[in-house]
Protein backbone atom coordinates (compact mmCIF):
# COMPACT_ATOMS: atom_id res chain seq x y z
CA UNK A 1 0.00 0.00 0.00
CA UNK A 2 1.36 3.46 -0.85
CA UNK A 3 2.30 5.92 1.90
CA UNK A 4 1.82 9.69 1.81
CA UNK A 5 2.15 12.72 4.02
CA UNK A 6 -0.32 15.56 4.49
CA UNK A 7 -1.31 17.81 7.40
CA UNK A 8 1.66 16.54 9.39
CA UNK A 9 0.42 12.94 9.19
CA UNK A 10 1.72 9.79 7.51
CA UNK A 11 -1.13 8.26 5.54
CA UNK A 12 -1.31 4.66 4.30
CA UNK A 13 -3.92 4.29 1.57
CA UNK A 14 -5.32 1.42 -0.49
CA UNK A 15 -5.93 3.99 -3.23
CA UNK A 16 -3.24 5.97 -5.02
CA UNK A 17 -3.49 9.65 -4.06
CA UNK A 18 -1.58 11.63 -6.70
CA UNK A 19 -0.75 15.14 -5.59
CA UNK A 20 0.14 14.06 -2.05
CA UNK A 21 3.88 13.81 -1.30
CA UNK A 22 5.04 10.24 -0.71
CA UNK A 23 6.47 9.18 2.65
CA UNK A 24 7.39 6.07 4.58
CA UNK A 25 7.28 5.04 8.21
CA UNK A 26 4.65 3.94 10.72
CA UNK A 27 1.29 5.35 9.54
CA UNK A 28 -0.74 7.78 11.62
CA UNK A 29 -3.79 7.21 9.40
CA UNK A 30 -5.07 4.23 7.43
CA UNK A 31 -7.43 4.58 4.46
CA UNK A 32 -8.74 1.17 3.53
CA UNK A 33 -11.51 -0.48 1.55
CA UNK A 34 -14.37 -2.00 3.54
CA UNK A 35 -16.51 -4.99 2.62
CA UNK A 36 -19.72 -4.09 0.81
CA UNK A 37 -21.68 -6.75 2.69
CA UNK A 38 -20.72 -4.97 5.93
CA UNK A 39 -21.63 -1.49 4.77
CA UNK A 40 -23.24 0.38 7.69
CA UNK A 41 -27.03 0.43 7.28
CA UNK A 42 -27.13 4.05 8.44
CA UNK A 43 -25.30 5.06 5.27
CA UNK A 44 -27.71 3.74 2.67
CA UNK A 45 -29.39 7.10 2.04
CA UNK A 46 -27.82 9.99 0.16
CA UNK A 47 -26.13 12.55 2.39
CA UNK A 48 -26.84 10.63 5.59
CA UNK A 49 -24.65 11.88 8.42
CA UNK A 50 -24.28 10.42 11.90
CA UNK A 51 -21.64 11.62 14.31
CA UNK A 52 -20.58 10.35 17.72
CA UNK A 53 -17.60 11.28 19.84
CA UNK A 54 -15.17 9.06 17.96
CA UNK A 55 -16.93 8.19 14.69
CA UNK A 56 -18.62 9.83 11.74
CA UNK A 57 -20.57 8.20 8.92
CA UNK A 58 -20.97 9.86 5.51
CA UNK A 59 -22.54 8.74 2.25
CA UNK A 60 -22.85 10.07 -1.31
CA UNK A 61 -24.90 8.47 -4.04
CA UNK A 62 -22.81 6.99 -6.89
CA UNK A 63 -19.66 7.50 -4.80
CA UNK A 64 -19.79 5.40 -1.65
CA UNK A 65 -19.87 5.54 2.11
CA UNK A 66 -17.10 6.61 4.48
CA UNK A 67 -16.59 5.61 8.11
CA UNK A 68 -14.13 7.88 9.92
CA UNK A 69 -12.94 6.63 13.31
CA UNK A 70 -10.74 7.89 16.16
CA UNK A 71 -8.75 10.26 13.97
CA UNK A 72 -6.84 7.25 12.69
CA UNK A 73 -8.89 5.45 10.05
CA UNK A 74 -11.13 6.03 7.03
CA UNK A 75 -12.96 2.96 5.75
CA UNK A 76 -14.36 3.35 2.24
CA UNK A 77 -17.42 1.33 1.18
CA UNK A 78 -17.69 1.56 -2.59
CA UNK A 79 -18.33 -0.69 -5.56
CA UNK A 80 -15.51 -1.66 -7.90
CA UNK A 81 -17.26 0.32 -10.65
CA UNK A 82 -16.75 3.64 -8.84
CA UNK A 83 -14.12 5.74 -10.60
CA UNK A 84 -10.94 6.04 -8.52
CA UNK A 85 -10.67 9.74 -9.34
CA UNK A 86 -14.10 10.35 -7.84
CA UNK A 87 -13.18 8.45 -4.67
CA UNK A 88 -9.95 10.43 -4.31
CA UNK A 89 -11.82 13.70 -4.71
CA UNK A 90 -14.15 12.85 -1.83
CA UNK A 91 -11.59 11.19 0.46
CA UNK A 92 -9.37 14.29 0.64
CA UNK A 93 -12.45 16.46 1.23
CA UNK A 94 -15.00 16.01 4.07
CA UNK A 95 -13.76 12.59 5.33
CA UNK A 96 -10.20 13.84 5.78
CA UNK A 97 -11.51 17.07 7.33
CA UNK A 98 -13.53 15.11 9.87
CA UNK A 99 -10.53 12.92 10.68
CA UNK A 100 -8.45 16.04 11.39
CA UNK A 101 -11.27 17.36 13.60
CA UNK A 102 -11.20 14.07 15.52
CA UNK A 103 -7.52 14.74 16.12
CA UNK A 104 -8.56 18.01 17.82
CA UNK A 105 -7.50 20.23 14.95
CA UNK A 106 -9.38 23.42 14.08
CA UNK A 107 -10.61 22.56 10.57
CA UNK A 108 -11.65 25.38 8.24
CA UNK A 109 -13.14 25.43 4.75
CA UNK A 110 -10.36 27.61 3.43
CA UNK A 111 -7.36 27.94 1.16
CA UNK A 112 -4.13 29.34 2.55
CA UNK A 113 -0.72 30.62 1.50
CA UNK A 114 2.47 31.55 3.32
CA UNK A 115 3.42 35.25 3.21
CA UNK A 116 6.49 36.57 5.03
CA UNK A 117 6.46 33.70 7.51
CA UNK A 118 2.77 34.00 8.34
CA UNK A 119 -0.17 31.89 7.20
CA UNK A 120 -2.93 33.82 5.45
CA UNK A 121 -6.21 31.96 5.00
CA UNK A 122 -9.20 32.73 2.81
CA UNK A 123 -12.52 31.48 4.19
CA UNK A 124 -15.69 31.50 2.10
CA UNK A 125 -18.38 29.30 0.63
CA UNK A 126 -17.90 27.11 -2.41
CA UNK A 127 -17.40 29.01 -5.64
CA UNK A 128 -16.36 32.28 -3.99
CA UNK A 129 -12.77 32.20 -5.26
CA UNK A 130 -10.66 30.86 -2.38
CA UNK A 131 -8.50 28.70 -4.64
CA UNK A 132 -8.30 31.43 -7.29
CA UNK A 133 -6.90 33.93 -4.76
CA UNK A 134 -4.40 31.33 -3.58
CA UNK A 135 -3.40 30.68 -7.21
CA UNK A 136 -2.91 34.41 -7.86
CA UNK A 137 -0.66 34.72 -4.80
CA UNK A 138 1.20 31.55 -5.73
CA UNK A 139 1.88 33.08 -9.15
CA UNK A 140 3.48 36.01 -7.28
CA UNK A 141 5.86 33.64 -5.48
CA UNK A 142 4.01 32.68 -2.29
CA UNK A 143 3.85 29.04 -1.22
CA UNK A 144 0.51 27.25 -1.06
CA UNK A 145 -0.18 25.77 2.37
CA UNK A 146 -3.58 24.14 1.80
CA UNK A 147 -6.53 24.22 -0.56
CA UNK A 148 -10.14 23.77 0.55
CA UNK A 149 -9.29 21.99 3.84
CA UNK A 150 -7.12 23.91 6.32
CA UNK A 151 -6.22 22.46 9.71
CA UNK A 152 -4.66 24.39 12.58
CA UNK A 153 -3.50 23.41 16.04
CA UNK A 154 -5.36 26.07 18.00
CA UNK A 155 -4.32 24.73 21.41
CA UNK A 156 -1.16 26.85 21.33
CA UNK A 157 -0.94 30.58 22.01
CA UNK A 158 0.01 31.06 18.36
CA UNK A 159 -1.84 28.58 16.11
CA UNK A 160 0.28 26.19 14.08
CA UNK A 161 -0.76 25.11 10.60
CA UNK A 162 0.35 21.91 8.90
CA UNK A 163 0.74 21.83 5.13
CA UNK A 164 -1.95 20.02 3.18
CA UNK A 165 -0.68 19.04 -0.26
CA UNK A 166 0.80 21.03 -3.16
CA UNK A 167 -2.22 21.21 -5.42
CA UNK A 168 -4.99 23.67 -6.23
CA UNK A 169 -8.40 22.80 -7.67
CA UNK A 170 -9.12 25.44 -10.30
CA UNK A 171 -11.53 26.17 -13.12
CA UNK A 172 -9.71 26.38 -16.49
CA UNK A 173 -10.00 30.19 -16.60
CA UNK A 174 -8.43 30.52 -13.14
CA UNK A 175 -5.78 27.93 -14.02
CA UNK A 176 -4.35 30.37 -16.58
CA UNK A 177 -2.79 32.12 -13.58
CA UNK A 178 -0.40 29.17 -13.32
CA UNK A 179 -0.17 27.77 -16.82
CA UNK A 180 -0.62 28.89 -20.41
CA UNK A 181 -2.44 25.69 -21.41
CA UNK A 182 -4.93 24.76 -18.65
CA UNK A 183 -6.57 22.10 -20.84
CA UNK A 184 -3.38 20.03 -20.49
CA UNK A 185 -3.92 19.74 -16.73
CA UNK A 186 -5.73 16.62 -15.48
CA UNK A 187 -9.40 16.97 -14.62
CA UNK A 188 -10.38 16.13 -11.07
CA UNK A 189 -12.98 13.84 -12.65
CA UNK A 190 -14.21 13.36 -16.22
CA UNK A 191 -17.55 14.95 -15.30
CA UNK A 192 -15.93 18.04 -13.77
CA UNK A 193 -14.26 20.95 -15.55
CA UNK A 194 -12.03 21.77 -12.58
CA UNK A 195 -8.36 20.93 -13.00
CA UNK A 196 -5.67 19.71 -10.63
CA UNK A 197 -2.94 22.36 -10.68
CA UNK A 198 0.45 21.58 -9.09
CA UNK A 199 1.61 24.21 -6.60
CA UNK A 200 4.99 22.84 -5.60
CA UNK A 201 7.02 26.08 -5.53
CA UNK A 202 7.51 27.18 -1.93
CA UNK A 203 5.57 24.21 -0.53
CA UNK A 204 6.88 22.93 2.79
CA UNK A 205 6.40 19.28 3.69
CA UNK A 206 7.05 19.96 7.34
CA UNK A 207 4.94 21.91 9.74
CA UNK A 208 4.26 25.53 8.89
CA UNK A 209 4.35 27.69 11.98
CA UNK A 210 3.55 31.37 12.24
CA UNK A 211 3.60 34.12 14.79
CA UNK A 212 0.22 35.19 13.50
CA UNK A 213 -2.64 33.42 11.77
CA UNK A 214 -4.57 35.85 9.63
CA UNK A 215 -7.85 35.35 7.83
Amino acid sequence: MPYYTAYGLRIRSFLFLPGLPSDEGPPDVDIRLGRLNRRPKALVKEGCLRVSKNQALLSWQDVGAFLISDGREIIVYSSLETDDRLLRLFIVGPPLGILLHQREQLVLHASAVSIDGEIVAFLAGSGCGKSTIAAALHARGHGVVADDVLAADATRENPTVHSGFPQLKLWPKAATLLTDIPDNLPRLHPRFEKRACPAIRGFQLNQCGSDAFTS
